[in-house]
């Protein structure tokens, strides 16, 4: 066979197999799900949470490798910041993706015990790293398995089949932070 005849088997296979292995997916995305991993108000596309995101990894063989962190220091109008990013390849069934996750200085926000918004936080640079690697390694499984830009209503369908709506459901007992606090 040649390489041309190899490729068109390989996309006769995909398509064969490509609607219902993406149901599928669907379809594990909403059982594993618990309320709050997936944000759909208001949107077209269904969004889902880097928490969310982890709990694939105890029903798939995702890899990770390859990482690296870099701290980088900026200057804007504000003042000093810092960033940190961190970058790793993972892979599932020998597709291998490159992620990255980051976060700064600026986007870090810190709650107190009571879950309320501490308004003068300094930032926690532990609490930074693992959060990069957090969005990082989610970044990876959604590419791998197709979770980015999913129609809301086709999760929505789909958690309908398997009677797992209330997987898709704000949690119940979600602080929202009500109160500035001075720290």
């Amino acid at each position: 066979m040649s390489d041309q005849e190899d490729l068109k088997a390989a996309c006769d296979d995909a398509a064969t197999y490509a609607e219902s292995i993406e149901q599928a997916i669907l379809k594990v995305a909403v059982l594993i799900a618990r309320p709050g991993d997936w944000k759909l108000k208001l949107l077209a596309q269904a969004k889902l949470s880097s928490i969310g995101a982890e709990r694939f990894l105890k029903h798939f063989p995702i890899e990770f490798s390859d990482i690296t962190a870099d701290r980088f220091e900026f200057d804007d109008e504000e003042g000093m910041a810092f960033r940190w990013v961190y970058r790793m390849r993972a892979s599932l069934n020998g597709r291998t993706v490159y992620c990255e996750g980051r976060i700064s200085s600026r986007d870090w926000k810190q709650l107190d015990e009571f879950g309320e918004l501490m308004e003068d936080a300094e930032p926690d640079e532990g609490g930074m790293m693992g959060a990069a690697m957090l969005l990082c390694e989610a970044n990876g499984i959604k590419i791998l398995l197709g979770l980015r830009h999913i129609k809301t209503d086709d999760l929505l369908k789909a958690a309908k089949e398997v009677k797992a709506e209330k997987n898709l459901a704000e949690p119940p007992d979600a602080k929202k932070p009500t109160t500035k606090r001075k720290t």
